[in-house]
């Protein structure tokens, strides 16, 4: 029993440089994930403010909700020209009433324009005196932003034409046209709709953190090679698999044993017999982004007698000759390295593909292989 416990102890400590570099990937993505939508994150949490209580000095960066009755009018509107000329307005800027008698602007999307206008309508028929209340409202919520440049452009010119400052100098129309929007559907610099995604990434983040940590103190990733041991525990002798192991020639994330290969996939430990192994080789697969190349992935192939293939990401190519190295000085009955010959063969004639290291006539080399057959 001491002898199994060190066998996954060892191979546990493995898998744990595994999870550390995942659990630092992780932490590296929720940091920028914070640093960027942290204050949304709170803003969304903690819920907004009701925007009418707020003091006008505490408006900027504001997360809010209201009900809206009273639209003075509108400033300016966004949109876009279409092909054939026609406009399409994606955005109205309304100027409504804050504070005692303060004004600052609303931002209105097209799919909220018929309400936003019907309170418009009421605000203007009530101002003239046409009826005696205000029936309708717009409920808001959103974040109050500081007005860009062209938008207060506009937001001004239009107090200082529309006459309804009573005094036009620029002094009295600063002092009550405050130059904040309110962008709804905003939680902080952000759409809802980025907030709330941004916010289920970091969960997943965070939970793929707290799995995979857990996974690997408990030891489940070395699971396969205990489901092995027990599979076989009526053939294999433990004592035999951990000598093995110890004296197995190590390269990067491999072990290549007399008896048998260790290696990781991701964080996952796995074991296969050699005596199963017919086919090893490099592969080799060049990554291009819009016909720029990006990267080359290297990987040791291995192929067992039910023609499965097993893909082993290694970080270089001396890496994975390493490996064939050893196969080829210890298991001559796997075929080493590759060819289209080869891969003809494996896929036509398998029987023949096996037989080929013990065919005298069999080449060193794959380049060879048409002769042999």
């Amino acid at each position: 029993m001491k002898r199994d416990w060190e066998l996954f102890e060892q191979l546990k400590k493995m898998s744990m440089k595994s999870v550390k570099k995942r659990l630092l990937a992780s932490i590296v993505i929720l940091i920028i994930l914070l640093a960027v939508f942290g204050s949304s994150f709170y803003k969304l949490i903690k819920g907004p403010e009701a925007l009418y209580s707020l003091p006008v000095n505490e408006l900027p960066n504001a997360y809010v909700e209201g009900d809206i009755n009273v639209m003075v009018d509108i400033f300016a509107e966004y949109y876009e020209e279409n092909d054939d000329g026609s406009e399409d307005i994606l955005k109205n800027y309304y100027i409504i009433p804050i504070g005692e008698e303060e004004y600052f602007a609303l931002e209105v999307k097209q799919n909220d324009f018929d309400i936003a206008n019907q309170v418009y309508d009421e605000t203007y028929e009530y101002l003239i005196g046409e009826r005696d209340a205000l029936t309708t409202s717009m409920k808001v919520t959103g974040t109050v932003k500081k007005m860009n440049d062209d938008t207060y452009d506009y937001y001004m010119d239009w107090f200082e034409t529309s006459g309804f400052a009573e005094e036009p100098a620029a002094e009295s129309i600063e002092s009550i046209a405050l130059p904040y929007v309110l962008q709804m559907d905003y939680v902080g610099n952000f759409d809802y709709f980025i907030v709330y995604i941004a916010l289920g990434v970091s969960g997943i983040v965070l939970l793929y953190a707290v799995i995979i940590l857990t996974k690997g103190l408990s030891g489940a990733y070395i699971s396969p090679i205990k489901k092995y041991i027990k599979d076989n525990e009526n053939i294999l002798s433990i004592e035999r698999l951990e000598s093995d192991y110890e004296n197995a020639v190590p390269v990067e994330n491999i072990r290549a044993g007399e008896g048998w290969t260790y290696f990781f996939r991701g964080s996952k430990a796995r074991i296969i017999k050699n005596t199963d192994i017919i086919w090893a080789y490099l592969e080799e697969v060049t990554h291009k982004t819009n016909g720029i190349k990006t990267g080359v992935t290297k990987s040791l192939i291995l192929y067992t007698k039910d023609k499965k293939k097993h893909s082993i990401s290694m970080k270089s190519s001396s890496g994975v000759n390493s490996v064939l190295d050893v196969y080829s000085q210890t298991q001559p009955h796997i075929v080493i390295g590759f060819s289209e010959d080869l891969k003809n063969c494996f896929n036509k004639d398998f029987d023949t593909f096996v037989r080929l290291p013990y065919r005298k006539e069999t080449a060193a080399s794959s380049q060879n292989v048409n002769e042999t057959l």
